[in-house]
């Protein structure tokens, strides 16, 4: 671009066809080496570009007027790759992906990359602080830009075996200028604190009451959470809210028997449509040396007020999971993603079901309708 002038003088000479390529690093862009970590594995840039936006030239277009605010102190610098998911520059509106470069094995401030100077991130800042325990927070974005921060809230949230009954609360924080501020809470649900059970030994399992879920799709959103009490009731209920998180309806029950419900996964399809992902203890029967376990999925195609269950997965025997603190282990939470028209879930099962190791992992989808 540089030698524009003299090309077009060739042109009108009568040349048909000219080249203008140069090598010469004083004349492209100072653009910074990209730390390459991986001797398999480079990053290259494939078109730079200005703000003058020429007619011959299309980067302003694809990116948006570039900007350079300056890099806040301590922030380490991002490279792009298509490997990620597409971040979003407030400074210069530009859609952009990157990837977090690491210093002596752990990540630094996050700061967009150097090639616009957009700055991605900000200085961590307390948003709420009660006095009690607050776990399990769950961030979503609604489709006119809230932020939801979902969190499970109790006067303590005790990590230890056979823990006693307690009430808990599930709370919600809104922000609507991006994280900047957020609203006091507003309670979605309250329950009671329990946790799960071998219901042959009676040893205590790694699924505690503060393992919530929460979903959102548009200006809709979605909490539900598990009890199982010790005389035998046990249930896994949803609350919802359609104006956006200020208002939440009360707890519908997905399940509700005596064999123990647990860890709860939800999702919202493109059309609206909600599912619940849990595992159960129905099939379990005590003349048997093995706990027998299986896997479910529930559709409510009405906000969550009824539901419909299909069988997902197993039994598997949970006590031939690896052992872990608290029980066997199969994980802390499982995979349930909407999608236009139905539902994509990834889960867990112990042997016989696993055919390659102790555990494995299962994919399934199904339609919403």
């Amino acid at each position: 671009y540089t030698k524009l002038a003299e090309l077009l003088v060739q042109i009108e000479k009568g040349d048909k066809r000219v080249t203008g390529l140069s090598l010469d690093t004083d004349e492209t862009f100072d653009t910074p080496f990209t730390r390459r970590d991986n001797p398999h594995r480079a990053y290259l840039t494939i078109i730079e570009g200005c703000n003058k936006a020429c007619s011959y030239c299309v980067v302003p277009k694809t990116r948006h007027e570039n900007c350079e605010p300056s890099l806040s102190s301590g922030a380490s610098p991002f490279t792009f790759t298509s490997a990620t998911p597409p971040y979003h520059c407030d400074h210069c509106l530009a859609s952009v992906s990157a990837r977090n470069t690491f210093s002596g094995g752990a990540a630094t401030n996050t700061s967009l990359c150097e090639y616009t100077g957009a700055v991605f991130g900000s200085k961590p800042a307390a948003i709420y602080s009660n006095g009690d325990e607050a776990q399990e927070n769950q961030l979503f974005a609604l489709a006119d830009g809230t932020l939801l921060d979902v969190f499970v809230e109790g006067a303590r949230l005790p990590g230890q075996e056979h823990p006693p009954a307690l009430p808990v609360t599930i709370q919600v924080m809104r922000s609507k200028d991006q994280g900047l501020t957020w609203s006091r809470p507003i309670r979605a649900a309250q329950f009671t604190y329990t946790n799960a059970v071998d219901p042959g030994t009676g040893a205590q399992l790694r699924f505690f009451g503060q393992d919530i879920t929460a979903a959102a799709a548009g200006q809709s959103a979605y909490v539900a959470w598990f009890e199982a009490h010790p005389d035998g009731r046990s249930f896994i209920s949803v609350a919802g809210s359609s104006d956006g998180g200020v208002t939440w309806s009360g707890g519908h029950t997905v399940v509700s028997e005596r064999a123990e419900a647990f860890m709860p996964t939800l999702a919202v399809a493109g059309d609206g449509t909600v599912a619940c992902l849990w595992y159960d203890f129905r099939n379990f029967k005590e003349t048997r040396n093995a706990l027998d376990t299986d896997a479910w999925i529930s559709l409510s195609r009405d906000r969550g007020a009824t539901w419909t269950t299909s069988h997902l997965g197993g039994p598997f025997d949970l006590r031939v999971a690896p052992p872990a603190r608290y029980g066997p282990f199969i994980g802390d939470y499982q995979g349930l993603a909407g999608q236009p028209a139905g539902f994509a879930a990834a889960f867990v099962q112990a042997r016989p079901q696993a055919k390659n190791g102790p555990t494995d992992i299962f994919f399934s989808s199904m339609p919403s309708r």
